[in-house]
């Protein structure tokens, strides 16, 4: 992401943030096209992740592999460097750090935006941070997690995302997509590729749950011929069944 990859030459802390409908050049979408979406972004109480990544979720092999994978990201320390050629070989230069790295989101941890963010990459194969504030360079500094679950992309359809999107759509909205950070994984989603095998896990699990809980027997066990079996017979024969 081009965003991340400009030098920084300063020492100081990164300079006081502005709004990001304020920050950045003329666009397409800043030349009459509704920005709409960005006034949903921080109404929690109609955020989802999306009936498909729950039903995943609830197959306990996938939601133990999330939860070991979002754990090892969301514990990952963030740092700025720059690479520079020694004489022998490519050095890693550390720089001084902007103020996001510490703080994504002013409002949470980091370890909480991280781990969710892997989670969309890891069930639908993207993930969106929308830039909530820049600096006066024009770089960001403040991010919150659009979840994917409630991003539609015009231009593409998926499952395959080939590259960033510059049509976004936010709970029915268009958004500028200068203000969104686009996550894309190379492997494809879970949601997308995986749909039969979890139902068939889901299937599964009910079919078990119904048998478990079921007061039928699952066979009977009847004497058709013969001389009749004593009382002790019959049990051992029931419990070798």
């Amino acid at each position: 992401m081009a965003l991340f990859n400009r030098t920084v030459n300063k020492a100081a802390i990164s300079p006081q943030p502005t709004k990001a409908a304020a920050a950045g050049g003329a666009n397409y979408y800043t030349n009459g096209v509704n920005n709409g979406g960005a006034q949903m972004i921080g109404q929690y109480y109609s955020y989802i992740e999306g009936p498909a990544r729950n039903r995943a979720m609830s197959v306990p092999t996938i939601s133990r592999a999330r939860d070991l994978m979002a754990s090892v990201v969301a514990c990952m320390q963030l740092k700025m460097y720059n690479e520079i050629w020694n004489g022998d070989e490519m050095e890693k230069v550390p720089l001084a750090p902007r103020t996001w790295l510490r703080r994504i989101d002013p409002t949470l941890p980091n370890n909480h935006i991280l781990a969710w963010t892997f989670d969309d990459l890891f069930f639908f194969g993207r993930a969106f941070w929308y830039v909530t504030s820049r600096t006066a360079d024009g770089f960001p500094a403040s991010f919150t997690r659009l979840p994917a679950a409630m991003i539609q992309t015009l231009d593409q359809s998926g499952p395959v995302w080939f590259a960033p999107s510059k049509q976004i759509v936010f709970q029915g909205g268009e958004l500028n997509p200068d203000d969104v950070i686009q996550f894309l994984s190379p492997i494809q989603g879970i949601v997308y590729m995986s749909e039969q095998a979890v139902a068939t896990a889901l299937k599964l699990e009910a079919a078990r749950y119904r048998n478990s809980s079921s007061a039928i027997p699952a066979g009977v066990l009847r004497q058709t011929g013969g001389e009749p079996l004593s009382a002790q017979e019959l049990a051992d024969l029931a419990a070798a069944f």
